[in-house]
């Protein structure tokens, strides 16, 4: 699970979650759970590719700016309100 979700990551820039989360729930782990886990999981991912991508000079870091904020706000948001939610 831990390559496809990095494959997917690296590959994709994110969206490793994609998997992570139906592979966990098989695994028993309750919808939150699978969720908290690959946040925790593809966060650092996803900041390497990032990394790997702008040192590859396949993007600009200021292009990327115009979209963080937005993107900050939407993590703050799931992140306040998937402890809210019922499963």
């Amino acid at each position: 699970m831990g390559l496809a979700v990095g494959f997917l990551s690296g590959f994709f820039g994110a969206g490793g979650g994609m998997l992570g989360v139906p592979i966990l729930r098989s695994l028993g782990l309750s919808t939150k759970e699978s969720h908290a886990t690959c946040i925790a999981a593809v966060a650092p991912l996803a900041a390497v590719s990032a990394y790997l991508y702008a040192k590859s000079g396949s993007f600009s870091p200021a292009d990327a700016l115009i979209y963080l904020p937005g993107g900050v706000l939407g993590a703050l948001a799931g992140g306040l309100i998937l402890p809210k939610l019922s499963a």
